[in-house]
């Protein structure tokens, strides 16, 4: 992590270099259920969706891999949804080594901190909070597959273990064919996997401090604004899929509780996570267009989900709020939220909605006869980190599959990186140009 390069740029290379090492190990004999039948570019483009914490696939999971490919994908999900320079944290904190200041930058860096201040910290408490999460859906999962399904009790452990650290990590890898389709009624598997979901895509910083509430509440503004958001995203998502699908055929056979419990899950996966447990080529076309925005704006900062993050979305409601009521100030509970990221919410957003546009048209002009709902889907999903598809991924050609890397890789470690680690910053000089006005409406 001593390096002469930046803490931006080593996060790029840090994924870059996860990426290739992974494709280069599932390309290995013994990973595949057929030696040598995975082309090499199929094996980049799963490497990169696991370590992007994605779930786009190109090829089966459930069929192509062996035991032992399946846990080397879930390796690199984890890998991924902990940041490479958090497990590098905490390999240098068991072997006794010393944090210096440039490597605390970097962490600082690619866990979004503020402050430089904790960020070792931190790290440890991310450690203690996957393993209590991830060990618990584990042990759920496997009890469900193995009482109510059947299962094996080592078949059923191994499940639980990966479909546990998929789900918090926000991955959508799953090892059934039909993706979780074959659960839609099942509340054990379904809750589970939401609940690990949001735990997720709340952030750890934000799991933290629920840990320590105090009696005089939360002490963090982006607790209260993650949850606000969240606690909104879920309820708007849950309600408008039920109105546009209770009469469609994917809710058919179900009662009213399950054809609840299929929306609450399907207003929490789109937020990053990339499960279903209904066909989504059924679906109609309003619920395709909920689904965009929910990825597009996905899960919260510091957490294993992507998008351009509640809090940014929070904060650009805030400031057109603030707009409306005539207020020179953006505001949001009881405190005043700086310029700088208000302007930096819409720096995101805008950079954010510009780069899926322009993949959307690079992709729509690969060849390929593609809807562009189809397309457009694809690429939100790819930028958000989502993993959900309306049947393309599979069918892309060679320069199709390097798009929709490129964009799994930029919407996992943020444009704004991207940005920083390309361009080089400057300081402002101490000058101020004269202000001017222009007209916006």
């Amino acid at each position: 992590m001593h390096t002469r390069l930046s803490p931006p740029q080593v996060v790029l290379l840090s994924f870059a270099a996860a990426i290739l090492v992974g494709s280069a190990v599932l390309s290995l004999p013994g990973m595949t259920v057929m030696p040598g039948s995975l082309a090499y570019i199929d094996a980049l483009f799963t490497a990169a969706s696991a370590v992007c914490v994605t779930g786009l696939i190109t090829v089966d999971t459930a069929t192509v891999f062996t035991p032992l490919g399946k846990a080397a994908i879930a390796v690199l999900i984890q890998l991924g949804g902990l940041g490479i320079m958090t497990a590098a944290t905490m390999l240098f904190l068991l072997s006794g080594r010393r944090i210096g200041l440039q490597s605390r930058l970097v962490i600082q860096e690619a866990l979004g901190q503020l402050r430089l201040a904790g960020v070792v910290r931190l790290v440890l408490a991310i450690l203690l909070m996957t393993l209590v999460f991830e060990g618990t859906g584990a042990l759920v999962l496997a009890a469900d597959f193995f009482l109510h399904h059947d299962y094996a009790p080592t078949r059923a452990l191994a499940y639980g273990v990966f479909h546990s650290v998929s789900a918090f990590n926000n991955a959508g890898f799953a090892l059934f064919t039909n993706n979780l389709e074959g659960f839609r009624d099942d509340w054990i598997v379904t809750l589970t996997i939401a609940i690990l979901i949001i735990g997720g895509g709340l952030g750890f910083p934000v799991i933290l401090e629920l840990s320590r509430r105090h009696k005089g509440g939360f002490h963090l503004l982006q607790t209260k604004m993650v949850l606000l958001v969240t606690a909104g995203l879920l309820a708007a998502g849950t309600l408008i899929f039920l109105v546009l699908e209770w009469s469609s055929p994917v809710m058919a056979g179900l009662g009213a509780p399950e054809r609840v419990l299929v929306s609450f899950f399907h207003a929490v996966t789109p937020r990053t996570a990339g499960f279903n447990t209904v066909p989504l080529t059924a679906l109609a076309p309003g619920t395709i267009f909920l689904f965009i925005v929910l990825m597009f704006i996905g899960a919260s900062p510091q957490s294993t989900g992507g998008g351009i993050k509640t809090t940014t979305f929070g904060i650009i409601l805030a400031s057109i709020w603030a707009t409306f009521r005539g207020s020179v100030d953006t505001e949001f509970g009881s405190r005043r939220i700086g310029q700088g990221q208000v302007t930096r919410a819409l720096t995101l957003a805008g950079t954010s909605a510009a780069f899926v546009v322009i993949m959307t048209l690079v992709l729509l002009d690969t060849g390929q006869d593609i809807p562009l709902d189809m397309g457009l889907f694809e690429v939100v999903s790819a930028f958000g980190t989502v993993g959900l598809s309306l049947g393309l991924t599979a069918k892309l050609t060679v320069a199709g599959k390097l798009i929709i890397i490129l964009t799994m890789y930029a919407g996992r470690v943020g444009p704004l990186t991207v940005g920083a680690a390309l361009i080089s910053r400057r300081h402002a000089l101490p000058r101020r140009l004269p202000e001017e006005r222009l007209p916006t409406a």
